[in-house]
């Protein structure tokens, strides 16, 4: 098949089932340009366009170029296969005659001046618009020059361009105004190159453009946007010589459109009806068809046809949609008396026309907006201020200095500041000194996080009183500035502060009553058993004295209150002393691990007795620091008293000494009955007891462990406590390692029998209170 479609003179080829070009026979491949050469079918540019019945080729040719053809197929089968046979008939692409003759007939239908001229100016073509401006006939202007039509001065200033394109071979633009027709023009020259060098002339009417950048340097002037459209139609008029130009603005809720000028002249023509019915549908066939002609002597959108005049046919109308951001705002209107011309209607000036009044009526449409909104919100600010005047709370604009720029009358009526006086001053004068880190730390908080919780603090009256406000408000980052409000609380801070003290009072009263009955109790107790005591011995020494284990035993019920008398009476003069700065502590340097393990020894065998396991821990055997020793027992033995006291038999106590970098740490433990929770965080309170009177297991005054503290913070320690009720109780006592200057470690110069004798006497005084009522 191949081979035969060779020996053909006619272009054929072959195409596959999808009209895919598979082969070129040679008449094809030489009407290409492809002689002697062979033809890759996979990198040939063709395309193939089905136009109605025909088929069109456009193929790219061995030059580059692309060359067409009209497309015959015929159906075939080769090796079962279905494809076509095409036969192609090359239109050969225009000659240069032909070219010209198009290129000619264009520029005479051009609606812009255009014109030729050789490089010493004379005319070698002019478009008919170019001799109709200069009323000369195609004959007439052949070899004449500028100055045959434009005069000396304008010859002189178009020759001066036409030597600039010729020497730079460059294109240039300059622009005219031709003063006795008042018109402005753009005139383009550029060098043309064949065979010579000649000048080509483009020139443009721009007198409308011209008048519509002015009238846009006017209208920046000018509040009024319909004086503006005013403006825009007079000229439009003048430049159509109509009187007859108008804009509808459309509404798109009612489907009609109303004129902007001239109403009473449309209202009689239109026999009252001012609002003429315009659909969605024709809206938007005419947003998205442009402008509308038509020959007719009514409106095309009337329904019943009202004549526009009834005294003269109108026999053009134009209508040029105004649309801004893809709405239809309205309709321009020019009605003409004779047919326009061709660049009345299709020209991207009357675009920009209608795009100049679409921003004029856009920005009328926002400014009424504007206006009705500027309008509500003076009236909100003017209600919103007669509110503010007339409110008891105290509002302010304070700026990020601290300076007040705004307060309503609270400020006068709350802290007695004047106006002229408020704005010169700035809160940090105001606020009381106590308070100022805390409100500075709020205005960090404001401006960081915009708004946070109210604060409430203390500022300066004009009569030098303070008055406790509430603050709320927030952070405004536009004006970098405070808002707030202020209520005055000066009298609910005052009488939270009379109930709470009302309320200590109250507890002090109570604590006073209770610690009086203990106390009462607590000299009540032994002074009836040393009378009892006393009576029976007395009764003995009357009798007989042969009974000696009795009257040991009424002597030690004597001693044991006589005890507990002399502990009462030392903590109420200890205490005393310590509230009154008169307590003294005598430090020098010890070994408080021996300090306080001779303390937990002289303890054992009493704990022994109580059926309670004592135990001493310490990591090291040395650590010297500076303490009272006398006061360190004294602690010891108390917090050793109430680990006894409220341990069970068969308990343990552990007192165990661990030293750190700083401080050594004291601890007494114990797994007795415990603390209630709520009663943990009172109990180095003076006078308060964890059991109560009728419940507690053992005596006691409830200001023991109150002196411990202050015992503790006398030697610059801390003391904390951890307790589970049925678990146990833990002290941890805290004191620094510092020793005194220039002092050895000192050892009490009492020998071991004074000095046990000594610590027997002090575990009598302390643990006095240890036994069943």
């Amino acid at each position: 098949m191949k081979q035969f479609l060779n020996t053909l003179e006619d272009s054929m080829c072959i195409l596959d089932i999808n009209k895919k070009l598979m082969y070129l026979n040679k008449a094809s491949q030489e009407s290409i340009g492809y002689v002697n050469k062979l033809i890759d079918m996979q990198i040939l540019e063709y395309k193939i366009v089905f136009d109605k019945e025909q088929i069109h080729l456009y193929i790219k040719n061995s030059e580059g170029k692309w060359k067409s053809g009209r497309l015959q197929t015929y159906e075939i089968t080769i090796e079962e296969e279905q494809c076509f046979l095409g036969k192609i008939q090359w239109s050969d692409i225009l000659d240069k005659k032909k070219k010209a003759q198009l290129l000619e007939a264009f520029l005479e239908n051009l609606n812009q001046s255009v014109c030729i001229k050789d490089k010493l100016g004379n005319y070698i073509y002019a478009n008919r618009h170019y001799r109709e401006r200069i009323n000369a006939t195609e004959d007439e202007i052949m070899g004449k020059r500028d100055e045959n039509y434009w005069g000396e001065q304008y010859s002189a200033f178009f020759k001066e361009s036409d030597d600039y394109t010729l020497e730079t071979n460059m294109e240039c633009v300059i622009e005219e105004k031709v003063v006795e027709e008042e018109k402005y023009f753009e005139t383009t020259k550029f060098p043309i190159v064949h065979e010579d060098t000649y000048i080509g002339v483009l020139i443009k009417d721009i007198t409308l453009q011209k008048i519509l950048y002015s009238q846009l340097v006017r209208d920046q002037s000018e509040n009024n946007h319909l004086s503006k459209l005013y403006h825009t139609v007079k000229s439009l008029k003048e430049y159509f010589k109509t009187n007859q130009v108008n804009i509808w603005l459309y509404n798109q809720e009612k489907e009609c459109i109303t004129p902007c000028f001239n109403i009473e002249r449309i209202q009689k023509e239109f026999e009252g009806h001012i609002d003429l019915p315009l659909s969605k549908h024709q809206a938007e066939r005419i947003k998205n068809g442009g402008e509308v002609v038509v020959r007719t002597n009514t409106f095309p959108f009337r329904r019943n046809n009202i004549r526009l005049d009834q005294t003269k046919p109108i026999f053009y109308t134009l209508y040029y949609p105004i649309v801004y951001e893809n709405k239809l705002l309205g309709l321009l209107n020019i009605v003409l008396d004779k047919e326009p011309k061709q660049f009345v209607v299709k020209n991207y000036y009357m675009n920009s026309i209608c795009q100049h009044i679409a921003i004029i009526l856009a920005t009328q449409h926002l400014s009424n907006q504007l206006q009705k909104e500027c309008e509500q919100r003076i009236n909100i600010e003017e209600d919103l201020r007669k509110i503010v005047s007339i409110v008891t709370d105290l509002i302010i604009v304070v700026d990020t200095e601290g300076y007040f720029k705004w307060g309503n009358e609270g400020c006068k009526q709350i802290l007695g500041w004047n106006e002229e006086e408020f704005l010169h001053m700035k809160w940090q004068d105001m606020i009381h000194p106590d308070d100022y880190e805390n409100a500075k730390s709020k205005q960090k908080k404001w401006i960081q996080y915009g708004k946070q919780e109210p604060c409430i603090n203390r500022y300066q009256c004009r009569d030098g009183s303070y008055k406790w406000l509430r603050w709320d408000g927030y952070y405004k980052k536009a004006s970098d500035t405070f808002i707030a409000t202020a209520k005055d609380i000066t009298y609910e801070i005052e009488l939270e502060m009379k109930e709470k003290l009302a309320k200590e009072v109250l507890q002090i009263e109570k604590l006073r009553n209770e610690f009086f009955a203990n106390l009462s109790h607590e000299f009540k107790t032994p002074l009836t058993l040393i009378m009892s005591a006393l009576q029976m011995l007395e009764g003995f020494m009357n009798d007989s004295l042969e009974d000696q284990s009795l009257t040991t035993k009424y002597v030690g019920i004597m001693r044991q209150n006589s005890y507990r008398l002399l502990r009462l009476v030392n903590n109420l003069i200890d205490v005393t002393k310590i509230d009154a700065g008169y307590y003294e502590v005598t430090m020098h340097n010890y070994n408080i691990i021996n300090v306080v393990e001779e303390i937990v020894m002289s303890v054992a065998e009493y704990a022994k007795n109580q059926e309670i396991e004592i135990i001493f821990d310490t990591e090291v055997e040395e650590e010297v620091i500076a303490c009272d020793p006398e006061k360190i027992e004294r602690i010891i033995l108390n917090l050793l008293s109430n680990a006894l006291k409220y341990t069970l038999g068969e308990g343990r106590i552990q007192v165990s000494i661990e030293v750190g970098t700083k401080d050594v740490l004291i601890i007494v433990q114990d797994n007795g009955i415990g603390i209630p929770a709520e009663k943990v965080p009172y109990i180095f309170e003076r006078f308060v007891q964890v059991n109560d009177v009728l419940t507690r297991h053992c005596e006691g005054s409830g200001i023991g462990l109150s002196l411990v503290k202050s015992l503790v913070e006398l030697h610059e320690g801390t003391i904390d406590v951890e307790s589970s009720l049925g678990e146990g109780t833990r002290f941890e006592i805290r004191l620094p390692r510092i020793q005194k200057a220039g002092e050895e470690l000192l050892i009490e110069n009492i020998d071991d029998c004074q000095m046990s004798q000594r610590r027997i006497e002090k575990c009598h005084i302390e643990f006095s209170d240890i036994y069943k009522i």
